[in-house]
């Protein structure tokens, strides 16, 4: 049985710091929208999530530090999906775990071109 909570933020509040530790979970956005920058000087234009959409999948998935920084645009309600259970998650919602390969498919290939771009 999947077990998940959910976490509130504030107009404006932090989501996500890049740089930060894994939490281990992943989040969906169940209400208002999110604003994540990406890259070390958040150089790259910032993407605006909404709901259906999720943010710290490849930390999650990784263990590895989190990519992005991420606030509340809007009063923000979040579906937390923890370490533990996100391969349930993914198993028993299978049009989520398509939508999640095609963002992480775009952000691939975004990242490849910006490369190839610098070289």
């Amino acid at each position: 049985m999947l077990k998940f909570t959910i976490e509130d933020y504030k107009q404006d509040e932090p989501v996500l710091a890049q740089g930060a530790e894994s939490q281990g979970c992943f989040y969906i956005i169940r209400e208002g929208n999110v604003e994540c920058r990406y890259g070390q000087g958040n150089e790259l234009p910032p993407r605006t999530l909404g709901v259906g959409d999720y943010l710290g999948i490849s930390s999650c998935l990784s263990g590895l530090r989190q990519i992005e920084n991420a606030k509340a645009v809007t009063k923000v309600s979040l579906i937390k999906i923890v370490h533990g259970q996100y391969q349930n998650f993914i198993i028993e919602n299978k049009r989520i775990a398509f939508k999640i390969l095609q963002s992480l498919s775009h952000d691939m290939r975004t990242f490849n071109e910006q490369y190839a771009e610098a070289v």
